[in-house]
Order: structure tokens, then sequence, then C-alpha cells
């Protein structure tokens, strides 16, 4: 019914005595749902009645598909900028995974404190590395406008050529770039088929268990790859549903 949206009802009802901080994650890795502005504004409510931190990673802020869509930082909120720390990564936006750079926002104590963390835990970001990110961010609307526009087309892709497979069924995600599929249907819990789909079909889906206990019964599927190789993955997919499509018949 929320397409996986996190509430403020939801999230007020797991507050204990022991909170101190809430950690949001919009649009969302593994679902891909981005929080309605009125949502987020009634989870920044909460957080300033319970005199609560918020920890918003941002990180697949870039790739949201559709007009209509408003992807809005919970800092921007009334009174949420003093208690706000954003996570933000050149590694998702401009796909520089490898290369392991971040950055953080907030009020400068808190800040300051984590800088010391990070220093003494990995020293800094080699140099090479941090002027690439400066070129990522000065070539930021042209690379950009390419990766969402292929993103985009190959996230399309796999939510059309889902509905047309037996078994499973997708909500059409936000933002971000990845789609969980509901598997219920097939009789297998989602660690079975993630495994017997890459034995039996050579696909690689994430379980979606390994996120929660909320997760049981879906499989998280990514769209960055190249459309060739996207297109190929579902067709391999496909052929693998239809072949237990059989399977059943016969027994």
């Amino acid at each position: 019914k929320y397409g996986f949206r996190m509430r403020a009802a939801d999230a007020e009802a797991a507050i204990t005595p022991r909170t101190r901080a809430l950690l949001l994650n919009s649009p969302s890795n593994p679902t891909g749902a981005i929080i309605d502005p009125e949502e987020l504004a009634a989870i920044a409510d909460v957080a300033r009645r319970h005199d609560l931190w918020v920890i918003s990673d941002e990180v697949y802020r870039a790739f949201v598909y559709d007009d209509g869509i408003r992807c809005l930082s919970i800092a921007s909120m009334p009174g949420m900028k003093e208690r706000t720390i954003v996570v933000d990564s050149f590694s998702k936006t401009f796909a520089m995974t490898g290369w392991r750079i971040g950055c953080a926002f907030g009020p400068k104590p808190i800040i300051d404190r984590m800088t010391v963390m990070q220093e003494n835990v990995v020293s800094c970001v080699p140099g090479a590395l941090q002027a690439g990110a400066v070129a990522a961010l000065e070539g930021a609307a042209d690379i950009l406008s390419t990766m969402k526009a292929a993103y985009r087309a190959n996230r399309d892709m796999v939510v059309a050529a889902v509905a047309d497979m037996p078994l499973v069924t997708c909500n059409v995600p936000d933002g971000a770039f990845y789609i969980l599929v509901n598997v219920t249907a097939t009789g297998m819990n989602d660690h079975d088929f993630a495994v017997r789909l890459l034995h039996e079909a050579k696909v690689v889906v994430t379980p979606a268990s390994g996120f929660g206990s909320r997760g049981r019964g879906y499989v998280r599927l990514s769209y960055v790859g190249t459309a060739e190789d996207t297109a190929e993955g579902l067709r391999r997919m496909r052929v693998w549903l239809d072949g237990l499509v059989d399977a059943l018949r016969v027994w």
C-alpha cells in the first residue's frame, strides 16, 4: 500500500527511552522508494518532539526518474538543520564506487569530531582520487543527465519485463537503481530463489531478507548494468520462471 515508504507513525512506534538518532535512507536501497514530502515533515516533527538526531543517507538523491516526485532532505525542514547529519557519496552519483569517496554535512561540532575519527581510521582519500572527484563535480550536469537517462530506460525495461513474468511481481521504484521483486508465489523463500536462479540461470539477485526481516519474500535487482546485459539477465530469468511453471503443472 505504501510502496515501501517509511511513515512517521512507524518511526515513532520504534522509539524507546534509549533512542538517540533516526537513520533515514531516501531514495532507498534496496527498495528505490522516496519518502513523500508530507511524511518527511511528519518524521521531522517526531525527531523534534523526541529530541533525536537524524542521520540522512542521501547517496542516491541524484537518481529520481519521474516528474512530480519530489526528493527533499529532512535537513531542509524547519528546526532540522541543527540536528541532522547528511551523508552523501561520490560512489553512487558518479559511479566511482571503488574510489571510496564520500562526504557529510552537519553542525560544525559534529563534523569536527567526525573529522578527527576519520583521520585516525583511514587518514585521507588519495590526492589523485580527490582530483577526480573535483572533475566529476565540475562536469556533473552532463554526467548525471546521461546516467539518469540510461538508468531510467533500464528501470522501465525491468518493470515491464517482470510484469510479463509468471510467479513474480514488483512495484515501480521512485529512484535509486534497485527494484524489489516479490517471489513468494514461487513457493521459495528469497534466499533459495536467489541461489537457484544463480546456479540454474546464471543470474545474480540479492535476497532482500539480508536487509532485514521485512525483506523476506523479495529479491533485489540492480539495473545499473548495460541495457544489453540487463535485457539478457531478464530473458534468462523469464525462461527459468517459465520452466518452474511447467514443472509445477507436471507435478
